[in-house]
């Protein structure tokens, strides 16, 4: 391990991770938020107690590799896995180098000297047939639910719009020329999705699905928004979503589970262009788009030419 500097602020990694949580966590996203803090917890376990300078990229090697495998715990749920062991090093990593930045760690002591784990890519593409048997789930109600995730399943694949900006949707989002939206996960310069038949259509019927009259294109059966910007989550759309997923795998001919984002994924999949396929998913860089959202399989033309 290298020397201890003279300079180091911190003698353990328990009150740099304290003073992080403190000072530099609540900027943070609800959802990064909710992450540093249940990170933090397992990182405390294994280095709270040492010096942040002691600490080697051989020691972040060893906790990659043992947080890597997962198992149960008594209530059954999964604890651990490569992606899991990432992100909480990605945390731990950011942690210190805030230290660094504030002058209370000299230098920092693993960033770049490690590899972190590899990581599968989701590969679920979701099937214009399959789209169609969503759209054959019944209901003997007019509006509700059923009718809501319908739209709204329209509404994403006609525009490509992430979850969180859909649901935010008002009725001022729609304008002359199409909607407006500035993405809220990257605050995004801002996107207009031009109006065309089909979408006015489905936000019609998103419009005519609510249980009351509101401001929001979705909204719950008091009028607000399903996205709760205090805990970052929309737990009541997720109820309905995981409720209508079964019904989907229930009454039709879909055998394959798929998930709210795999539809945004296919989104990106199916615009040719990549330059057109970050655009419509307000991507910044198309690298993101390249890299996890471009999932159709690539037609090979055999025979002879």
């Amino acid at each position: 391990m290298p020397p201890e500097s003279p300079r180091t602020a911190y003698s353990s990694v328990d009150k740099l991770l304290n003073d992080y949580l403190l000072l530099a966590v609540p900027a943070f996203s609800p959802p990064w938020r909710a992450l540093c803090n249940s990170a933090i917890i397992n990182i405390k376990k294994s280095f709270g107690n040492v010096r942040p300078s002691r600490i080697d990229y051989l020691d972040i090697r060893r906790y990659l590799t043992l947080r890597s495998h997962r198992t149960k715990n008594a209530q059954g749920k999964w604890l651990g896995g490569a992606t899991i062991a990432n992100r909480e090093i990605e945390i731990f990593q950011a942690a210190v180098h805030w230290a660094v930045k504030r002058g209370a760690i000299r230098e920092h002591p693993f960033k770049g000297k490690f590899d972190a784990n590899k990581e599968s890519a989701r590969t679920r593409y979701v099937k214009d047939w399959e789209i169609d048997e969503m759209m054959k789930v019944g209901t003997h109600r007019r509006s509700g639910s059923v009718h809501s995730i319908k739209a709204y399943i329209k509404i994403k694949l006609l525009t490509g719009m992430a979850k969180g900006d859909i649901l935010r949707l008002t009725q001022s989002d729609l304008k002359h020329d199409g909607i407006h939206i500035r993405r809220h996960k990257t605050n995004h310069k801002g996107t207009i999705y031009e109006w065309i038949p089909e979408l006015r259509i489905a936000v019609d019927e998103a419009i005519a699905a609510r249980p009351c009259t509101s401001l929001y294109l979705f909204c719950n059966k008091n009028g607000k928004c399903y996205f709760n910007e205090a805990t970052g989550e929309a737990r009541g759309w997720k109820t309905m979503w995981q409720n209508f997923i079964k019904k989907v795998m229930l009454e039709t001919k879909i055998t394959e589970h798929f998930v709210d984002h795999d539809l945004r994924a296919k989104v990106g999949s199916d615009i040719e262009d990549i330059e057109n396929a970050r655009k419509a998913l307000s991507h910044a860089s198309s690298s993101t788009t390249r890299k996890h959202y471009r999932r159709k399989p690539e037609i090979v033309h055999t025979g002879t030419h």
